[in-house]
């Protein structure tokens, strides 16, 4: 999980200069005369979200298009017409840009999955059933992979800690959260967040709450374990060669700046093995 604010300069996006680029591309007559009647409400909306987002309370906003109606139908219709995958992406010029801004090529909710053109989705941040208005706003557009916008879908609560965290807003990496802890044994490990340096207790919650609904605390564990094996393969029980090995913990945990990324939660834990506990990891994952 990262931030993507520094890569989506959102001040030089101009919402009104967005919607006309679209509308100009569009062909369906009675849907573009419609989205040109409401262009006001729509742009003052996607400036509500960002004034919103900036106070994290995006689980505060509220739609301004009624269900059932023409404006819903033509904006829904507006996204599908030129950023939806069924359509090729008919309007590439926004989504090779949107894609663009995945830090590495990675996924901004797991930071595991790959984002690149063809192969990316879009994720409707606040989703387009319920706000419609944002269908094509690019502050709500977030590029990541399949298996987190499967699993995020169309969730949205008024619960101000079951959000999910908005890549362009929130910054979640100013301390550490993220942590690995293993079983007295030292046969399993998991990943845990908790709040051991003062940050928001509602941000953890959100983030705890991003991690069980996208399933990151499996794909960190599986990560991890893949890693952990690499590391052990190449040593034996020899004393010596186990202190190397500690040292490399060490190392890697040096040269890893992200702050919460899953290797560096790993390396954190394994820099802090004796040479007993790592000969007993060392059995039991090798």
């Amino acid at each position: 999980m990262y931030n993507l604010e520094k890569y989506l300069k959102i001040e030089d996006i101009d919402p009104i200069m967005t919607y006309e680029e679209y509308l100009k591309s569009y062909i369906n007559n009675n849907n573009r005369l419609v989205l040109e009647n409401f262009i006001e409400k729509i742009i003052q909306q996607e400036l509500l979200y960002e004034e919103i987002a900036k106070n994290r309370g995006l689980y505060q906003f509220q739609s301004k298009v009624d269900d059932n109606s023409a404006l819903k139908v033509a904006l829904l219709n507006l996204y599908k017409n030129q950023l939806s995958k069924t359509n090729s992406y008919k309007h590439k010029k926004y989504y090779n840009e949107i894609v663009k801004i995945a830090k590495n090529g990675k996924c901004p909710y797991c930071s595991i999955g790959y984002v690149f053109p063809g192969n990316a989705t879009l994720d409707h941040f606040l989703p387009k059933s319920k706000f419609p208005e944002l269908s094509v706003s690019l502050i709500n557009l977030v590029p990541c992979c399949m298996d987190c916008n499967k699993h995020k879908g169309e969730i949205f609560n008024e619960d101000e800690k079951q959000q999910f965290i908005q890549p362009y807003f929130d910054n979640i990496n100013s301390e550490r959260w993220l942590f690995v802890e293993f079983n007295f044994n030292f046969s399993q490990l998991n990943y845990v967040i908790r709040n051991d340096n003062g940050l928001d207790d509602v941000l953890i919650d959100r983030i705890k709450f991003q991690f069980k609904k996208l399933k990151i605390y499996e794909k960190y564990e599986i990560q991890a374990i893949d890693e952990l094996r690499e590391k052990l393969n190449i040593v034996n029980s020899d004393n010596s060669k186990l202190i190397a090995l500690l040292e490399e913990f060490n190392d890697s945990y040096n040269r890893i700046n992200v702050l919460n990324s899953w290797k560096k939660a790993l390396y954190a834990r394994l820099r802090e093995l004796t040479i007993e506990e790592c000969q007993i990891l060392m059995n039991n994952f090798k």
